[in-house]
């Protein structure tokens, strides 16, 4: 995982502990918890040359017979993200929320959010070859 996804993943985690990247490995699922993805293009930490930015895509899973658990999470990621501005040696990031939307599932007692946000991001110390 390069270093932008070990940003996200600690700053998520700080959030909410059950935080994934891409998915929940553990077979002993504890909910809610939530799996993200980054519009990360190229290979390691590569990123496009003329990129802006990246669209951090969340999925929150709760389960029981309310949604409660799934919009709480929500709730502490849009308060901890809306605006926030985030600056270390090798980046600058700012968060704006997009989205967020219910997505329906196949089973009763399971709850799905998909809450998008877009990180302006500048790689500080990114070096591209000499012209």
């Amino acid at each position: 995982m390069n270093d932008f996804l070990t940003e996200i993943t600690t700053l998520l985690r700080s959030i909410h502990l059950e935080s994934y990247h891409q998915m929940n490995p553990k077979k002993d699922i504890k909910y809610p918890y939530l799996t993200f993805n980054a519009d990360v293009t190229g290979s390691g930490d590569y990123l496009d040359r003329n990129q802006e930015g990246i669209t951090l895509e969340l999925d929150i899973f709760g389960e029981g017979t309310s949604p409660r658990s799934v919009y709480d999470v929500e709730e502490a990621i849009k308060d901890e993200l809306i605006f926030r501005r985030s600056i270390d040696p090798d980046f600058w990031m700012v968060f704006t929320f997009q989205t967020a939307l219910t997505i329906p599932t196949l089973v009763d007692n399971l709850h799905r959010r998909n809450v998008v946000f877009y990180i302006k991001l500048d790689k500080r110390r990114k070096q591209y070859g000499t012209t």
